[in-house]
């Protein structure tokens, strides 16, 4: 083999390396998308999550007020109060 065909032999190679190194890019790149797609779902559960806690904090103490006010009325309005669990 001359320098001539090693050069074109190189070449072919360097181009099929090449074109699938582009194939593997472009598929790491969907995947890297799926992944920034899946992570942004993920915030947005952990945002809605947190939110919720905090509306079931004010809702539960919201109640215990509730719960107080007629613990303390029933025995003035002649009902009896008995607190279930």
């Amino acid at each position: 083999m001359n320098d001539n065909e090693i050069m074109k032999l190189y070449r072919l190679f360097r181009n099929d390396i090449d074109a699938m190194e582009d194939r593997l890019n472009s598929r790491f790149d969907g995947v890297e998308k799926q992944l920034d797609e899946l992570k942004g779902h993920i915030d947005h559960l952990y945002g809605q999550q947190e939110s919720r806690e905090t509306e079931e904090s004010a809702i539960n103490h919201q109640l215990d007020l509730h719960e107080e006010w007629i613990e303390q009325a029933a025995p003035k309005v002649g009902v009896p109060y008995r607190q279930t669990l």
